[in-house]
């Protein structure tokens, strides 16, 4: 068996250790799937409320990933 880096088995990751064993994710850039998955169901404000610390980053990455407003995904408007 082949050692990788802090004695992790070869050609693994933490994140793929933590992943497989069960434990709890987070995305090296801060957004867990879950999180992700409220964008555009709620307005930002909500959405930072219950999850960010502002709801400019709640905003910032919601347009980097594509995702209306809520406003608009109710009114029917596509991108």
């Amino acid at each position: 068996m082949i050692l990788g880096t802090r004695g992790l088995p070869g050609g693994t990751t933490l994140f793929r250790l933590l992943k497989d064993s069960g434990r709890s994710v987070q995305r090296s850039n801060g957004w867990t799937p879950e999180e992700e998955a409220l964008l555009g169901t709620l307005n930002d404000r909500e959405v930072a409320a219950a999850h960010r610390p502002h709801r400019g980053r709640v905003a910032a990455r919601r347009r980097q990933l594509g995702i209306l407003k809520h406003a608009l995904l109710r009114q029917g408007k596509r991108a």
